[in-house]
């Protein structure tokens, strides 16, 4: 073997094992870590972030701030391929956007109470709007019964 064919051999193996690195290695490392950063100054912030494949799976974080993700659209395995990203921001900075578990909470609906009182001809009238939904399905009305002529 001369000396010629064996440094080519080493740099074949070199670009080799750079290449297996990058395709087994590197994702696992990018959803582990920071998969983007973002600019923020103090307030309310909404963007869309385009992700590469397997970098998350269950929703964002910016920094050290809570964070609504909304996945619009995902890869083949799963993975976010862009999200709505929505935070609020206490501080401006440069932000690291890391891979996070998808909240667990649930929504519960709520409505707030309310009443208006109006006197038509001097008769007075009363709405109240009571702050449970269950309440209010209880106030809808049943749909006409029977043949429409």
């Amino acid at each position: 073997m001369s000396v010629n064919s064996g440094r080519t051999l080493r740099f074949v193996a070199s670009l080799l094992a750079a290449f297996a690195i990058q395709v087994c290695i590197a994702p696992r490392v990018m959803a582990q870590g920071a998969v983007a950063t973002v600019g923020l100054t103090p307030g309310w912030a909404t963007f869309g972030q385009a992700l590469p494949q397997g970098a998350a799976t269950g929703g964002l974080t910016v920094g050290p701030f809570a964070t609504q993700t909304d996945v619009k659209n995902t890869w083949p395995d799963g993975s976010i391929r862009f999200a709505i990203v929505t935070v609020r921001a206490a501080t401006a900075g440069t932000f690291s956007l890391t891979a996070a578990a998808p909240s667990g909470g649930a929504l519960v609906p709520a409505l707030p109470g309310a009443s208006v009182a109006l006197t038509i001809d001097g008769v007075p009238y009363t709405a109240t709007l009571s702050g449970s939904p269950a309440d209010q399905a209880s106030h809808i009305p049943a749909p006409p019964t029977g043949a429409i002529p």
